[in-house]
């Protein structure tokens, strides 16, 4: 078969020319270059269309190009805890061939690709590192994988050890210096919206505060093998006055209370001092904003004690400003700076209530007597002689002659019964003996059927009698401290203390004084009562328009009047004197039976 006789199909597999079998024919395949591929027929580079021959030996070379040549570059983090690598492969860009099926005529044809090779080696990236001084914490596969698959963002191929932060000590308080709290609700049911305040109270062996100490950081190392600092943790310094006392265990540092009273700490940097109170100060007024202030230990107040609030100490009290329609009572001394208005003071606690009871237990008993022997004599007279005063016939008659009669009895009775319920809201508070409060509670008992018309459950007057003794026999048991009260004006106001009252400033006008000592009035007293257990000193009693005043004290003792006024009612022990003309420098006492005023 003839060269010119030769007919077959060409076309480009897999990149490569292919010709399919031979037949006859008198047309050859014809082949159009490609720009991109080098195309050789016999060793001759073909750029035009040429047509082939069976036995032509054809060649296609792709052609490339280098766009970049291969690098990397190895960079740090700014603290040096990390180094990065940077891979760029050589990139060159490619003419690849689509297939094509034989046939008459083949298009060379071809498509843009681009190439990364990898040229970079993992001894020049180590070579690199070492030249660079980073020999921490080389991540090897890390470098691989990075050299294989050239990422677009930096690989970390070596880590570095960061430093371990200290721990700071820390210190925890297991008090609030005061705080408020959600309204109380009161026995009647109703939100008290005066009682928002708790002010605590610790007893001796309190823990007040515990210390954590400060735990030591760990330093670090970076990828070049340098120390990375560690910043050293701040510590507290616990200190503790003689009112408490540090105690450590091992490396923990706790504050115990020695003292009782109100805890206190104060923060100056990192030093803590501790210490505990036995007064509380409020700074301020005591209104509905603050609450009522209740508190074991002393109390200071900056200001004033408003309108309907209570402040009640087991301690002593000091006021700075007014007290005006409140409440205050004391344990101890208790000291109004300015003027107490329409209030109600109390120093000495339940001693005061005990001390006001024992006049009145006395007057009682001695009209119990006095209606025992009426009583006693009726049962003689012809009228009574054939009935039996006992039961119901007794009960109605002695209610008769207590209305009629005996009427201060009932008086009597209401101011015992007033002052013994003031006394049961206390008496948890002042551990008070059970027996006493056993009395008190079937004393109350027994009297109420005096009042109430439907009972008939009436012991004997011996028996009431009896009790009153036994209550009197127990209150004298208990010791009385003097707790005195000093203030610069009172009106309208009860003032009540086992100790001495002083009046500074003007005055007391209208107000109900009541001392298990002295009674010093620097200034007028205008109406109202003084009851003292000791003298009284007065500078100016009553008015011109003849107020009545009066003046209450024992047998033994005396009241010294500088100036006194018309109206003015003495009572030394069971005598009573009323002056009806002004006089000047007056000093009264009993002697022989008689109120003698020199």
């Amino acid at each position: 078969m003839e060269k010119q006789n030769i007919k077959f199909k060409v076309g480009i597999i897999k990149g490569k020319i292919v010709f399919s079998e031979p037949e006859e024919s008198e047309n050859l395949p014809a082949v159009v270059p490609d720009p991109n591929i080098i195309f050789r027929v016999n060793g001759n580079e073909v750029t035009e269309k040429i047509f082939l021959n069976y036995e032509d030996i054809v060649e296609l070379e792709p052609g490339e190009e280098i766009i970049s040549s291969a690098n990397f570059s190895i960079s740090l983090s700014r603290d040096k805890l990390c180094a990065y690598l940077k891979v760029e492969p050589t990139l060159k860009k490619t003419f690849a061939l689509y297939d094509q099926e034989p046939g008459d005529v083949l298009f060379i044809l071809s498509r843009e690709e681009t190439v990364k090779e990898k040229e970079i080696t993992r001894e020049q990236v180590l070579q690199e590192l070492k030249k660079q001084k980073i020999s921490f914490g080389i991540l090897e596969y890390n470098i691989d994988a990075a050299l294989d698959t050239f990422p677009e963002e930096p690989v970390e191929i070596a880590r570095g050890k960061p430093s371990k932060p200290g721990t700071d000590a820390s210190v925890q308080i297991f008090f609030k210096q005061e705080f408020q709290t959600a309204p109380s609700i009161n026995r009647e049911g109703k939100v008290d919206y005066r009682e928002i305040l708790k002010i605590p109270y610790v007893e001796p062996g309190t823990t007040l505060a515990v210390k954590t100490p400060a735990v030591q950081g760990e330093p670090g190392i970076t990828v070049t093998g340098e120390e990375v600092p560690v910043k050293t943790p701040r510590d507290i310094f616990m200190k503790a006055d003689k009112t408490a006392r540090l105690n450590t265990s091992g490396t923990e540092v706790k504050v115990k209370a020695v003292a009782s009273g109100y805890p206190i700490v104060e923060n100056k940097g990192n030093t803590y001092l501790f210490k505990v109170s036995n007064a509380y100060n409020h700074r301020g007024n005591v209104d509905l904003s603050t609450g009522n202030l209740r508190f074991q230990g002393d109390i200071n107040i900056e200001g004033s004690v408003c309108e309907g609030m209570t402040v009640l100490a087991g301690g002593s009290i000091q006021i700075n400003g007014d007290v005006n329609s409140a409440a205050v009572q004391s344990g101890e001394h208790l000291s109004v700076h300015k003027n107490v208005i329409n209030s109600i003071l109390r120093a000495g606690g339940i001693e005061t209530l005990l001390l006001q009871m024992l006049p009145v237990i006395d007057s009682l008993k001695e009209n119990i007597c006095t209606l025992i022997s009426t009583l006693e004599a009726l049962k003689k007279h012809p009228k009574f002689k054939d009935k039996d005063l006992r039961g119901t016939v007794l009960l109605k008659l002695i209610r008769t002659l207590t209305k009629t009669k005996y009427p201060e009895i009932i008086e009597e009775v209401r101011a015992f019964k007033r002052l013994t319920s003031e006394l049961s809201e206390h008496s948890l508070s002042f551990n008070l003996p059970p027996e006493l409060l056993d009395s008190i509670s079937r004393l109350g008992s027994d009297m109420s059927v005096l009042f109430d018309s439907n009972s008939e459950d009436f012991k004997d007057c011996e028996i009431m009698l009896t009790l009153l003794t036994y209550i009197k026999d127990d209150i004298k048991k208990i010791p009385v401290s003097e707790s005195n009260i000093t203030l610069d004006y009172s009106l309208n106001s009860r003032l009540e203390t086992s100790g001495n009252v002083h009046i500074t400033g003007q005055g007391s006008y209208q107000s109900k004084i009541t001392a298990g000592g002295e009674i010093q009035v620097s200034g007028i007293v205008r109406g109202g009562s003084l009851q003292a257990g000791k003298d009284v000193h007065i500078k100016q009693i009553g008015s011109t328009a003849g107020i009545i005043s009066h003046v209450k004290i024992p047998a033994k003792s005396k009241i010294h009047l500088k100036e006194v006024y018309e109206n003015t009612c003495l009572t030394i022990g069971k005598l009573n004197y009323r002056f009806t003309m002004y006089q000047t420098n007056i000093e009264a006492y009993q002697k022989k039976g008689d109120i003698f005023l020199r």
